[in-house]
């Protein structure tokens, strides 16, 4: 009898956890410094643009060798998802719009049935 009350109070307890509550991300901010670093004269190809933290996530945004945009979800030092993003250089609507997209990915289940994969962005699991 002692273990069932055992068993029911751990059970009890786990139930009660609540959910982490992470800081809000003011996405246009965010875009809003992308624009000026880029205006100073940005980074390189496949060199870091910008990053910010979102939940677990470190987001770094990049550009790849063909000139597109890359937005890499790290946790720690490895890295678990990639997003290429199909449009032109400083286009910032349509990066909001993708970045609005990832976030709204990896806030939810992670599936990796529904990474993101259409015209504008293609998603990239990368495991563990």
């Amino acid at each position: 009898m002692k273990k069932i009350f055992k068993h029911l109070k751990k059970v009890s307890a786990r139930s009660a956890r609540k959910e982490i509550e992470w800081p809000p991300v003011n996405l246009d901010e965010q875009i809003e410094k992308v624009r000026t670093i880029e205006a100073e004269g940005g980074a390189g190809l496949g060199k870091r643009i910008y990053h910010f933290d979102y939940r677990q996530f470190e987001l770094r945004l990049d550009r790849d060798i063909t000139g597109m945009y890359r937005i890499i979800a790290n946790v720690g030092n490895e890295r678990r998802y990639s997003f290429s993003i199909r449009c032109s250089h400083k286009d910032y609507e349509a990066l909001r719009i993708c970045f609005e997209e990832i976030m709204e990915y990896l806030g939810g289940d992670r599936c990796i049935a529904n990474l993101p994969n259409h015209e504008r962005m293609k998603g990239h699991y990368f495991g563990s």
